[in-house]
């Protein structure tokens, strides 16, 4: 039988993130790089979502202690990304995921905050 971490949803959840992250940023880049700097700011509190959310991951799947205070930060990270996000999810597609799996994130780092 497959051990299930202490913190695999929030491992579940901190990953997919980081996906959508990475599509994310990777979209803002493509269209800053053609002169739209609309996305500006999208792309750099995606970027440091997925910092956070990466290490977020690779330390929940470890069950390390330095989860909890780790998940505070990530939540803040993930507020500020769905926010910024949030104000481009009508006309991109990959803005709109990320909003919605920082949001679902933030609330598995409350959870465990809580």
């Amino acid at each position: 039988m497959h051990h299930v971490g202490h913190y695999q949803a929030l491992a579940d959840a901190a990953g997919a993130c980081a996906a959508n992250g990475q599509v994310c940023v990777n979209h803002c880049l493509d269209l800053l790089s053609s002169g739209d700097k609309d996305l500006a700011a999208c792309a750099k509190s995606a970027s440091q979502m997925l910092a956070l959310c990466t290490a977020l991951q690779g330390l929940a799947n470890q069950d390390s202690h330095y989860v909890p205070g780790l998940a505070k930060v990530a939540m803040d990270a993930c507020n500020d990304c769905e926010a910024q996000c949030k104000k481009h999810a009508d006309k991109h597609e990959p803005c709109k995921a990320c909003m919605e799996s920082c949001r679902a994130c933030a609330s598995a780092c409350q959870a465990l905050a809580a």
